[in-house]
């Protein structure tokens, strides 16, 4: 399984969750989700960035 299809598959539980607590009123605000997005994003490339390193 490559990083990019774990990061996947742990952002959409974070979306939904995001989504789902908008019924009850709460809003995340859009600076801190794309922060995690970014955050998210920035360590799968570290972990790739490791993964390669340990491979050769």
């Amino acid at each position: 399984m490559s990083e990019l299809e774990t990061t996947a598959y742990i952002l959409i539980p974070i979306i939904v969750l995001k989504m789902f607590a908008s019924i009850f009123e709460f809003y995340l605000p859009h600076e801190v989700f794309f922060i995690i997005l970014i955050a998210a994003f920035l360590l799968t490339f570290v972990v790739h960035k490791m993964n390669k390193k340990t491979a050769v």
